[in-house]
């Protein structure tokens, strides 16, 4: 476990948070013992219960402020796409995307033990199906910008295929993040990443005269 000890001169939320943190992030949420985590800290689950009054308010004490800035500049991203003219929107937004992946990673990077937490331990939490989410939203910003692109021979790819490549992107963005690799790597590789999907996916939509599937 993270930081086997909790040390005790600190204040206690602190202490109770920094045993949540080890339990957590070992055991993920749905095993993480209230009762051993209150032991840890040294205090009983009644008195923890003062602090905290539930597991899932602890568990997003320590996941919430991370993943709160990770989504705002989510939604910066998506909202500086959005400044983009309609019909250019569908092949111009990645650019924004790529030029803005140090920033995202800086974030991710601050706690990126905890993103990793809730990629692969938050089940029974707001957060269990926070990668499918993802997938979600950029399947329509994906939809929706196709629908205004200029060019004619656009022909959009079904949901559940488009959903499946978007699935393997956010699944392969995310176990390069919480990989351990250093920050350079992860960056550079996000950015490869990206393209390669974005090749493929764009190739699926935008259809060519002599070759219409």
């Amino acid at each position: 476990m993270e930081n086997q000890t909790v040390p005790t001169d600190m204040p206690t939320r602190d202490r109770i948070l920094a045993s949540a943190r080890k339990h957590f992030l070992a055991l993920g949420f749905q095993a993480a013992s209230i009762r051993k985590i209150a032991s840890d800290a040294g205090f009983t689950p009644g008195a923890l219960y003062g602090y905290f009054g539930s597991k899932e308010e602890l568990f997003y004490a320590l996941a919430d402020p991370p993943l709160s800035r990770i989504m705002q500049k989510l939604n910066d991203i998506e909202n500086e796409m959005m400044t983009l003219p309609p019909e250019k929107r569908l092949f111009g937004m990645n650019a924004i995307f790529y030029s803005q992946i140090p920033e995202l990673a800086d974030l991710i990077f601050e706690d990126r033990a905890i993103v990793n937490l809730v990629v692969n331990g938050s089940k029974g939490t707001k957060y269990e199906n926070f990668l499918a989410e993802l997938v979600g939203r950029n399947i329509h910003v994906i939809c929706e910008a196709a629908e205004n692109v200029e060019e004619k021979n656009i022909r959009m790819v079904d949901e559940e295929t488009l959903e499946i490549l978007m699935e393997g992107y956010i699944a392969t963005l995310f176990h390069l993040i919480v990989s351990g690799r250093d920050k350079q790597t992860v960056i550079r590789c996000m950015g490869l990443f990206g393209k390669i999907y974005e090749t493929g996916i764009l190739s699926l939509i935008k259809k060519e005269n002599e070759c219409d599937l």
